[in-house]
């Protein structure tokens, strides 16, 4: 009993001082864990390192990670894609040839540093299929952020015929109507003379994407956006355009300027503006907002 009574009161005497960070127990006085979400709770635009910094710091539950593969296995049984993507026939022969339960077989296999390292693999991984009625969604991630840079691009035909990437000569115009509460940080975060011209960015023909060519970066876009067999039409996700709805024409910003998880902190643009034959490369910073605020503007 007396054993049974002191454990009692260690227990009761553990307590967490939330102002000093300090946990304290009749054993002594321990330094609590740092918790990174607070970091971004009740934020409407936080760095995307710091929402990555809040998803890793989960680890994958076994339990869960198990009970998700199960479901999932169970729930691709009603999805004829599965065996059909596998002997695609033309004009997808090249296209989609994705092993959907050899894919979870790997996974439930698979370790991970953290459930949002799960979570991405799981969920392009049934993106590959390809298929816009057979998706993987967890709501912790894909629902409470989005992420954003203010320059969406297009393709645009010049006099020739030739086709290039430009940032869309709307971008600036779209940016400040959307994001008129974070517009001031893109714009004072641009080097040089270039600091509160963000508007000169736009129509600017883009030679290169983080080093490479443009559509280095559309194509591998288009083999982790998922939704259509065609590689044409998943290419076309990568740049912006406009959907006709009941309220009048809405302005979809493309996946290079909206992504729905946040794995880049910035892109490196390589740029002729308008009007000018000088050649620059700037690097413009990637902001995540809340979802519910991005649905409110």
């Amino acid at each position: 009993m007396v054993s049974l009574a002191a454990a009692a009161l260690t227990v009761l005497l553990h307590f967490v001082n939330g102002d000093k960070g300090i946990i304290r127990s009749p054993s002594g006085i321990f330094p609590r864990a740092a918790d990174p979400c607070t970091a971004v709770a009740g934020q409407k635009w936080v760095a995307p390192s710091a929402l990555r910094a809040c998803f890793t710091s989960f680890k994958v539950d076994p339990e869960i990670k198990a009970n998700i593969v199960d479901v999932v296995n169970k729930t691709l049984a009603f999805h004829t894609s599965v065996n059909y993507e596998l002997l695609a026939p033309e004009p997808f022969t090249a296209d989609v040839h994705e092993d959907l339960l050899a894919d979870l077989a790997r996974i439930s296999k698979q370790e991970y540093p953290s459930d949002f390292d799960l979570h991405v693999d799981m969920s392009r991984t049934l993106k590959r299929l390809n298929d816009g009625h057979c998706v993987y969604t967890n709501a912790c991630y894909d629902s409470a952020f989005l992420t954003f840079l203010p320059t969406p691009v297009v393709l645009l035909t010049d006099s020739s015929g030739a086709q290039n990437v430009h940032i869309a000569p709307e971008a600036f115009a779209v940016a400040s109507a959307e994001f008129s509460d974070e517009i001031d940080v893109w714009q004072n975060a641009l080097p040089g003379a270039l600091k509160g011209e963000l508007s000169s960015l736009s129509g600017a023909k883009v030679l290169f994407i983080n080093g490479a060519d443009p559509f280095d970066a559309v194509d591998a876009n288009a083999q982790i956006t998922g939704s259509f067999q065609g590689f044409g039409t998943r290419q076309n996700s990568f740049f912006s355009s406009y959907n006709r709805a009941d309220a009048g024409w809405m302005y979809i910003m493309g996946n290079f300027a909206q992504m729905s998880l946040p794995l880049a902190d910035s892109a490196t643009l390589t740029i002729q503006r308008v009007n000018s034959t000088e050649v620059e490369t700037i690097t413009v910073n990637i902001w995540t907002c809340t979802h519910i605020s991005a649905h409110d503007r």
